[in-house]
C-alpha cells in the first residue's frame, strides 16, 4: 500500500471500466495480495 502524509485522509473516487476489465485489474490485485484500490494507486503512481 502507498504510504501517505500523516493526517491526510483517503476519499472515494470513481472508476468506469467494464466487467472484463474490471476481471483484470482484480486478478491483477489478488495476485499482489492487495485490495484492488490500493492496487489501482500503486499501478497509477508508479
Amino acid at each position: 500500500m502507498a504510504i501517505r502524509p500523516q493526517g491526510e485522509k483517503r476519499r472515494q473516487r470513481n472508476v468506469l471500466a467494464t466487467d472484463s476489465e474490471w476481471a483484470v485489474i482484480r486478478e491483477d490485485a489478488d495476485a499482489e495480495r492487495l485490495s484492488v484500490s490500493d492496487n489501482v494507486v500503486r499501478v497509477l503512481l508508479d
